[in-house]
This record gives structure tokens, sequence and C-alpha cells, in this order.
């Protein structure tokens, strides 16, 4: 009886200080879609969701929503949000279903768009962008429709990688190389 007694108040001591937790039902009414498509957690603890009819961030409490609006260059270009991969800088990857590669700045809250060009030149070859991954140098690799590219935020440019006509084995090279070194945040 003393062993038992002792042990709930031991347990109680080491969780006293924690919150009780706190589910909260989000209605579909709240999202800007009912179709979620993507989620992810940003390094301040937002929860980011993609839908098919726009971006929604959750702070715990409530849910706020960004809408495409083709008349506003910093706004979302597409409301149909395939991807998302937050950066370092507490900014968001996205990607688009039509409109290419997009990037969230967090502390503007605004958006930039760079739209898909066949060369990969000034955007990246594909219009629906299906992945991203950010690697350790903050390098960001894009998957979709038209291919694998690479864009360097830092310089602006992009490289595309042509997997179909280098073979498998240039896939297994990028994926060797480059996977292990993709940033992940806790």
């Amino acid at each position: 009886m003393i062993m038992l007694a002792g042990a709930p108040a031991f347990a109680a001591d080491a969780w006293q200080n924690l919150a009780d937790p706190i589910f909260v039902r989000a209605g579909l009414r709240q999202l800007p879609e009912a179709a979620v498509m993507t989620i992810a957690q940003d390094r301040t603890g937002f929860l980011w969701i993609g839908t098919q009819g726009g971006l929604a961030r959750f702070d715990g409490y409530q849910l706020r929503s960004f809408l495409a609006d083709a008349n506003d260059p910093k706004a979302l270009p597409d409301g149909y949000t395939r991807v998302i991969v937050p950066d370092a800088d507490g900014g968001l990857w996205i990607g688009s279903s039509s409109n290419g590669l997009v990037h969230f700045d967090a502390q503007a809250e605004t958006f930039h768009t760079w739209r898909p060009a066949a060369a990969a030149k000034r955007g990246p070859r594909s219009a629906s962008v299906d992945a991203l991954a950010v690697s350790d140098d903050g390098r960001v690799w894009i998957g979709g429709d038209g291919g694998l590219d690479r864009f360097d935020p830092q310089t602006g440019s992009f490289a595309p990688f042509a997997l179909v006509a280098a073979g498998l084995w240039t896939l297994a090279l990028v994926m060797r190389f480059t996977l292990p070194a993709f940033q992940t945040f806790p």
C-alpha cells in the first residue's frame, strides 16, 4: 500500500508543470478548402495546411487563411497547394499546382512566385510542383511534371537535372548525395 500510494504522487509531481493537452477541432469552414493536400510545421511552431483552395496557418488557437489573388503579385498565385517545406529563415517553400515555385516571406507575409520556364533559367520547368526539399546549403530541389530542378535562392538561378536522359544512375547519385543532407526541423 505504501508503494502504491507513493507512485501516483511521484508521477503527478513529474508532470505538474506541463499544461493539460488541448485538442481543437477545426471545422471545414475554417479552412480555405476541405481537401487537405499537405501539412508542415515551421520553426516557430505554426502548423501550415495546404489545401486545394489556399493555405492556412494554425497558431494553436485559430486558423488564418492565405488565398490566391491573381491581381496581387505578392499574394499566393494559385490556391492549389501541393507541397510545403519550411526554410531556415522561417519562411516556406510552396509547390503550386499550376504556377511553379512559391516562397512565403514570414516577416513581410508576402509571396514570391517563380513561374514555369521551359529552359529552367528563370523558373522551374514544372508548372505543377509535386515535391520539394531544402538541402543544407539552402538550395531548393524541385520535382514536378517537367523534371527535377535545383534552385539557388542566393543567386536566383535554376539548374535542370535531366534524369530521364541520364538514366537511373543519375537519380541514384542525386538521392545518395543530397537526400541525407536535407534539413529537418524539430
